[in-house]
Formats: structure tokens, sequence, C-alpha cells
């Protein structure tokens, strides 16, 4: 009896030693994890920073990224990455002039249509042939 009794002590301790280790690597992992977090607190997050420009990559199933944030003035491109036809249409994109309409019209894949972004806001955005597909242009001052 001694002998099993012993061996049930020695279980029991070898589990509360290792479950006591393992709390303290995943404290160690929060704590690791947190530190760069605390760090960027600093600076804006990824989605606020602004850009002069970016790329806007059309997929058969949605654009990538569906948001995007650009500094007034800046310009959004739009690269169809996928194997049918899109567009982009903004029903709130900022009134259009010669060189930026409202709309891409149609895209081939490979195709790619940029537009520019003169007045701060909201501008939401679908694929005419996909209205499932949306996207928005945050643009700030």
């Amino acid at each position: 009896m001694s002998k099993i009794a012993f061996f049930a002590i020695f279980v029991l301790v070898v589990f509360l030693f290792g479950c006591s280790q393992q709390a303290t690597t995943t404290e160690k992992q929060t704590t690791a994890k947190q530190a760069p977090a605390q760090a960027s607190d600093v600076s804006k997050p990824a989605a606020e920073q602004k850009a002069t420009s970016v790329t806007v990559n059309i997929y058969d199933s949605g654009f990538r990224p569906a948001e995007v944030t650009i500094s007034k003035g800046g310009t959004v491109k739009w690269v169809n990455m996928g194997q049918k036809d899109h567009t982009v249409y903004g029903a709130t994109f900022p009134m259009p002039t010669s060189t930026s309409p409202k709309n891409s019209g149609r895209l081939q894949p490979g195709e790619s249509w940029e537009k520019a972004f003169g007045t701060e806001g909201y501008f939401g955005y679908t694929d005419l042939y996909d209205d499932s597909m949306k996207g928005k242009v945050v643009v700030v001052a």
C-alpha cells in the first residue's frame, strides 16, 4: 500500500509542478505580447496612419484591404487580381471631374483604376457586378 500511496503523491506533485510551470510560461507570453502593444500606443494604429497613395486589390471574393485611410489629396489605386471583370463604384465619391469619375467602368483581370480624393470624409464603394463586395475609403486632413 505504501508504494501505491507514494506513487500517487509523486504523480500529484509532478502534475501540480507542471501546472505551475505552464501558468508561469503563459504569464510570460502574455507579458511579452503586451509589451509591444504598450510601445506602439505612442504611435497611431496602422488603420489611422495617413498615406498619400494606397493600392486595393480586387479579388473575386472582395476588396483587400476593404478599408483604407488616406490623406486629403491622396489617391487609391484598385487592381483587378481576380479572374472575372469587376468595377469600383462609389455613389458618395467626390464629384467627378474629367480625370476622376465616380466609377472605374469595367476592369478586366489585370487592369487597374486610380482615383484622387480631395475631400475629407468616408466614401463607401461597391462592385456593380457583385454588390456583396464592399469597401471604404477614409480621407483625413
